[in-house]
């Protein structure tokens, strides 16, 4: 590469005539084309730049002609260049060609080396230092099959296993030595020979040896030596002889048929052992003893001996007590006595069941419904019986899910008795049926003392056929029934069983009438009501009555006939659904009443009857007309309310009244729905001709129905209103409490407060009058200092004002300025300042607002310059008036 010298032509050092930032500098211009230069020492001068020579390069620089760019391209297979860094790494890490050290992962295709293989590395935990990690081949030929790792440098081999191999080893031909040596310190632990052979440090040379097909074939193995363990196969199992044989390669074994008694027992046992020397022993068996020969054992707590033997009846025997018959069932003198739920005497079979012994779990399962039971009709063991609540024969009743019942007939017990002038006085244990006959007269039949009885409930029917009355009377002496002769029967059941007479109830019938012929009118009369009058009623009478009269019994028992109509005495008539005098008006409201009281800072209101105390019930409820529930229907009807009905206003429940302003309404309303309820409003103006929806429980919002259940479209009627205070959070001081018939003041028709403007005050320019009283607001907040009073439900309003004043300095304007539910009005006077009238008067008004809920009525008085107002009896006044609208 040739080198390119650059050379810049100094000037001579010119002359400096000031300095500027330590740097000299020259006074006198230099020559076209020159350039400032220091010399390194603070001086500046011109010089001449030097234009360098034409410049050029060899390959592989490369000059770019017209500018100082010398670059250089990349060597490539074919030309010269620079090297980039990828090149340099890989040249930089291939293995050299002496000695090659390899680090990390040798991967590649098959190579070959030639020369010695080292290597040094360690291994690591997981890591082996040295690892074939790929799979033997399988499915070749015996050739073509080779091992994973093979080491060969014989012939090409051709003997390995086609299902794979993964290390195999191939010496030459000729070779005498060892295919396989693991030493231990230099010491060989295991060698196979080129012959084949293994070779153990333990068991010696030659322990095994291997054939062409690599099956062991045998060779002397010394197996004396302790290190020698294992089992032996079977197959190498030898041939025994003796009293015990086997077949060669049989684990097998036969006893000899002939044992000698010396080989059966240790010579230590007496005679006899295993077989009896009687003439009488058994024949057969693995014990063959005689009769009266002893198995015996010895008893370690005192040394004797213990016998099992057999008697002559063939039943074994322990300790001489034969206990086991020969047919092997336990003799009753050798059972023991049981405890438990089953006891019995020892050397006794008679078993006895414990007291209490058998529970519900012990005893036999039974299906569902059943009992335990004998409807055989005579003595047997017990059986499941069905039980039912029907009437089904040869079953056990019992009572249904509504402790129900059902059966054909009762049969209770029946006690007949002739009257006598006595008392007869019954008991709880009493029959049923109380017979009475004969004639005699002063029978007194007394019911039992009531606190004997189980309940209340139980009954006596007594049935009186004498001749002469029976008196009945309870436990006390009380009178309750006199029972007439021939017939006469009765039903008294017990009601109350607290004290000794008790409280009865009596179903009496009268007797049917003594015998005799019935005699009628002279003539018969076909469609006439027949009545029987006369002694024992034996007389037949005809009652004439005219069309549409009923039956009733007049005075002295006469019989007259009553006809419908609504006048007093006249029976009601129907209208299809229920008896009434006349069918009632929409505006019906009859026996309803409310009652409230404060409750733990609420007020709590009840639906009562029209004496405001008693719950309206199924007898006498609380009755209101309704417009249809149909909201295009013009129909009516007529809804009782026959419970309870209560509804709690709760103390932050505000019901859009603000607090601290007294007197504040509560306004209660009927609701006819599937459950109908009393609710409550803050308005006395819900429309009753519309369906009204009604939101569960009370809450802030004015103008809102709130019932204790939510409702939709359901008809309305208003019932009565309470007068209370809110303080927020807690209602107290109930002032008033009216229903709807009472209308005076009730609906506050004119809603209104008074007041003058403030006198004897000297007013400022501009300075806003103040209001002196206020009568009443009984239906929004007034509020002083801005003189806004807001309303709490739609009304129609009327405001006048006025005042008069003294002029001081001379008036210009006076203004009493309106703005009513958003109409804005305003009355003034102007008078110079030349005036010195002493008297000006103002009068405003505004009549006939329509106002909403929430709307405002705001008024205001002022004057341009000071003034005093004139305390002129009526003429410093403000009023303001509203009559609610219905909604």
């Amino acid at each position: 590469m040739k080198k390119l010298v650059l050379a810049l032509l100094l000037l001579a050092a010119p002359a400096y005539a000031f300095k500027v930032g330590g740097l000299n500098w020259v006074t006198t211009d230099g020559t076209s084309g020159q350039v400032i230069k220091t010399d390194g020492a603070g001086n500046l001068g011109w010089v001449t730049p030097v234009i360098p020579p034409t410049l050029h390069a060899d390959a592989p620089l490369v000059y770019t002609e017209g500018t100082t760019t010398f670059s250089i391209t990349l060597a490539t297979s074919a030309a010269s260049g620079y090297l980039s860094t990828t090149d340099w790494n890989t040249f930089n890490n291939k293995a050299p060609t002496a000695s090659p050290t390899f680090t990390g992962t040798v991967t590649g295709a098959t190579s070959t080396w030639s020369g010695p293989f080292s290597d040094t590395s360690d291994g690591a935990a997981s890591t082996p230092a040295w690892q074939l990690s790929g799979k033997a081949y399988t499915g070749g030929s015996s050739t073509t099959t080779k091992p994973l790792a093979l080491i060969e440098n014989a012939t090409n081999s051709n003997g390995w296993s086609t299902s794979g191999t993964y290390l195999g080893v191939n010496g030459s031909s000729g070779f005498t030595g060892n295919l396989l040596d693991l030493q231990l310190n230099a010491v060989s632990k295991f060698l196979v020979g080129s012959d084949g052979s293994l070779t153990d440090s333990k068991y010696g040379t030659g322990i095994a040896h291997f054939d062409s097909l690599g099956n062991i074939t045998s060779s002397a193995v010394d197996v004396s030596s302790a290190d020698a363990t294992g089992t032996l196969a079977a197959a190498r199992f030898p041939a025994l002889t003796g009293d015990v044989t086997t077949s060669a390669g049989s684990l097998a074994t036969s006893l000899a048929s002939t044992i000698s008694g010396a080989k059966t027992f240790s010579t230590s046992l007496t005679s006899p052992a295993f077989i009896s020397s009687s003439s009488n022993a058994a024949s057969a068996g693995a014990f063959r003893l005689a009769d009266t020969d002893l198995i015996k054992w010895r008893n370690h707590a005192n040394g004797a001996d213990v016998a099992l033997g057999k008697d002559t009846s063939d039943q074994l025997s322990w300790a001489g007590t034969s206990f086991l018959s020969s047919s092997g069932v336990l003799l009753a003198a050798a059972h023991p006595a049981l405890t438990g739920d089953v006891t019995n005497s020892a050397g006794s079979l008679s078993t006895t069941i414990a007291a209490s012994a058998v529970s519900n779990s012990k005893m036999a399962n039974m299906a569902n419904n059943t009992v335990k039971g004998n409807v055989s009709g005579s003595t047997a063991a017990p059986s499941d019986l069905t039980l039912t609540a029907g009437s089904t024969a040869s079953t056990v009743m019992y009572r249904d899910s509504n402790a129900n019942t059902e059966f054909n007939n009762s049969v209770p017990q029946f006690t007949t008795a002739a009257t006598a002038n006595t008392t007869t006085t019954l008991t709880a244990a009493s029959s049923y049926h109380q017979y009475f006959t004969g004639s005699t007269s002063g029978q007194v039949l007394k019911l039992p003392d009531a606190r004997t009885l189980p309940d209340t409930g139980i009954a006596y029917h007594v049935h009186n056929d004498s001749s002469a009355t029976v008196a009945v009377q309870d436990n006390g002496g009380g009178a309750l029934q006199t029972m007439a002769a021939s017939g006469s029967y009765a039903i008294f059941t017990a009601k109350s069983t607290g004290s000794q007479a008790g409280s009865w109830s009596t179903e009496y019938t009268a007797s049917s009438g003594g015998g005799g012929n019935v005699t009628g009118p002279g003539s018969s009369h076909d469609g006439g009501l027949v009545l029987f009058s006369g002694t024992g009623g034996t007389t037949i009478q005809e009652a004439t009555l005219t069309q549409h009269q009923v039956l009733a019994a007049g005075a002295n028992n006469t019989v007259v006939g009553i006809a419908p109509g609504s006048s007093a005495g006249y029976v009601m008539v129907s209208n299809g659904t229920d008896f009434q005098a006349t069918i009632q008006p929409p505006d019906f409201m009859f026996n309803c009443g409310i009652q409230a009281a404060i409750s733990s800072n609420t007020v709590v209101i009840d639906l009562k009857q029209s004496d405001g105390s008693s719950a309206p019930s199924s007898t006498n409820p609380c009755t209101a007309s309704f417009r249809s529930t149909t909201a295009t229907t013009g129909g009516y009807f007529t809804q009782a309310f026959t419970g309870a009905s209560q509804i709690t206003v709760g103390a932050t429940a505000s019901l859009g009244h603000t607090a601290n302003q007294a007197p504040m309404n509560i306004y209660v309303y009927l609701i006819q729905d599937a459950t109908s309820e009393i609710c409550v409003s803050n308005s006395p103006f819900l429309d009753d001709t519309v369906l009204h929806s009604a939101t569960a429980t009370p809450a802030t919002t004015g103008s809102t129905l709130y019932c204790t259940n939510a409702h939709t479209s359901r008809p309305t009627r208003l019932l009565g209103m309470i007068s209370a205070t809110w303080a927020n959070p807690n209602w107290s001081s109930i002032t008033k409490v009216a229903v709807v018939p009472f209308k005076n003041g009730f609906y506050e028709s004119t809603m209104q407060f008074d007041g003058s403007w403030q006198g004897s005050h000297t007013y400022a320019s501009s300075e806003t009058m103040r209001i002196d009283t206020i009568a009443s607001d009984n239906v929004g907040a007034f509020n002083t200092s801005t003189w806004t009073y807001t309303l709490q439900m739609p009304a129609i309003c009327s405001v006048n004002a006025g005042t008069s004043y003294n002029s001081l300095d001379g008036v210009t304007d006076a203004n009493i300025s309106m703005a009513v539910c958003g109409h804005n009005h305003q009355c003034y006077t102007s008078r110079s300042s030349s005036n010195t009238s002493s008297t000006g008067v103002v009068d405003c008004a505004y009549t006939g607002a329509s106002c909403g809920t929430g709307s405002t009525v705001v008024v205001t008085a002022t004057g341009d310059a000071s003034y005093t107002l004139d305390n002129n009896g009526n003429r410093t006044y403000l009023s303001i008036s509203c009559v609610p609208t219905p909604q």
